[in-house]
């Protein structure tokens, strides 16, 4: 009878939990979009993905422009290096778009790579 009063309970959703089901869902889009073929495409997933998970942390609508972005984070409580860590993102991903800096694989993965070491962090 206790094996069905617990199949039926509802599971208590903490700040925590929620973080951490946020950073497993990003870290599994990104190494899903690493495994495909590299194509221009690629950078704007990952800039989309990236874009969500700072919505859905710290409540930045993904629609605002790069430079909007880097300062709703250097307005937030953030440590200094975790910002500049996302600034830096942030600063590559505009370079890549809108500064004529030649797209490569080896780009792409060193931004996934500084994307998920971040993302651990927080």
């Amino acid at each position: 009878m206790k094996f069905f009063k617990n199949l039926f309970k509802k599971k208590k959703y903490t700040k925590e939990n929620k973080n951490k089901k946020l950073r497993n869902h990003t870290i599994y889009k990104l190494n899903k979009i690493k495994k495909n073929r590299f194509s221009k495409k690629t950078i704007n997933e990952t800039n989309l993905v990236f874009r969500i998970f700072l919505k859905k942390k710290f409540g930045i609508k993904p629609n605002l422009t790069n430079e909007e972005v880097i300062m709703e984070i250097n307005g937030s409580k953030l440590k200094k290096k975790e910002r500049d860590k996302i600034n830096y993102i942030i600063n590559t991903i505009n370079e890549i778009e809108f500064g004529g800096k030649v797209q490569s694989k080896k780009i792409n993965d060193n931004l996934t790579k500084n994307i998920k070491e971040i993302i651990t962090e927080l």
